[in-house]
């Protein structure tokens, strides 16, 4: 079921124009890969597609262009920005939620149930590192934690951190999307600029909660906790254990600015293409994937994944290459 409204603009003699669009579409049955019990011999987190949810996505779409001379120049600038809820209105399960978001390790990060995002993360909030054992005393921990671990919020006000204390810590689905391009022509060179950003979306830095070996760690161990008072944010060195649950501590923001692309051409006159026997010509310089500006510390803020449950978990992700290039095309 899809409901999409739109209006189309256009002023000043169509310098300003662009388009407005609101959107809502039902999904019903969406294919997910659910999990199957134990019993039915499948093995550890395999997984059986079924027809199981009902999601609803609605949101609206703005776009904006402006084209104009100025003297000897022409330029244009073009706008769009894009904002999508997504929500689960029935998982077509006998469970209440679908857990998943494998991280390899025996470890699921994300949550779907209904009233919420598909894939929401889902785990431990982190609220500090104990710092000595009067901490310890005083707040509710788990069996076994010492001082440098991670403090994990008591969200039920039990007294205690079990399992009932985890917590829906964000979505991968960013708030909005963003899109920017200008170009500006001068004779025959003509320059396009490219932007694109994301805000408000969340991931889950599995690469950071899994370790691959021994002595391979992320810079952040730098500013570790080595001692009462050194950190209230990182925890001690440890390759496994009690600091490695899903938590918010693995959880980063995905926002990011890209330069997506910047590139500079030029086209020879008509005169000139008539005299080297030539219908057309163009010679550019290129970049592309600049450079992002994102505060998150993965390889890519851009994280692909198959599974919809699973999606916004970085376990390595191939960085995207940056490009220069240069060229021409001629046409005879």
């Amino acid at each position: 079921q899809t409901y999409d409204a739109g209006l189309e603009y256009g002023f000043f003699d169509n310098k300003l124009s662009g388009e407005i669009d609101y959107f809502r579409k039902r999904t019903n049955k969406v294919l997910v890969p659910l999990l199957l019990p134990a019993h039915f011999g499948n093995g550890p987190f395999n997984r059986v597609i079924f027809n199981a949810a009902d999601v609803e996505n609605k949101g609206w779409e703005l776009f904006v262009n402006w084209n104009d001379n100025f003297k000897k120049f022409n330029y244009s600038i073009g706008f769009l920005a894009s904002k999508i809820n997504n929500e689960v209105l029935d998982i077509g399960a006998a469970d209440e939620f679908l857990s998943d978001g494998s991280l390899g390790n025996g470890q699921l990060v994300t949550r779907t149930e209904q009233g919420i995002a598909v894939g929401s993360f889902y785990g431990y909030n982190v609220i500090g590192v104990f710092q000595n054992t009067a901490e310890l005393d005083e707040f509710a921990s788990i069996a076994g934690q010492k001082p440098g671990d991670l403090r994990y919020e008591d969200f039920n006000n039990d007294g205690e951190i079990t399992a009932e204390d985890r917590q829906m810590l964000g979505s991968n689905i960013p708030d909005i999307l963003l899109g920017l391009n200008f170009k500006l022509g001068y004779k025959n060179f003509e320059l396009n600029v490219d932007l694109q950003a994301q805000l408000g979306n969340e991931i889950y830095n599995g690469k950071k909660a899994v370790r691959p070996e021994l002595y391979n760690f992320e810079s952040n161990i730098v500013d570790r906790w080595t001692g009462e008072g050194s950190t209230n944010e990182n925890p001690k060195v440890t390759t496994g254990g009690l600091n490695y649950l899903p938590s918010s501590y693995f959880i980063e923001d995905g926002s990011f600015l890209r330069v997506r692309s910047v590139s500079l051409n030029y086209t020879p006159s008509n005169d000139f293409l008539s005299r080297i026997k030539f219908n057309g010509a163009n010679f550019f310089l290129r970049a592309t994937n600049l450079y992002t500006f994102t505060k998150f510390t993965g390889y890519s803020p851009e994280i692909a994944s198959q599974n919809v449950l699973s999606s916004g978990i970085d376990l390595g992700t191939y960085p995207i290459a940056r490009t220069f290039s240069i060229g021409f095309n001629l046409t005879l």
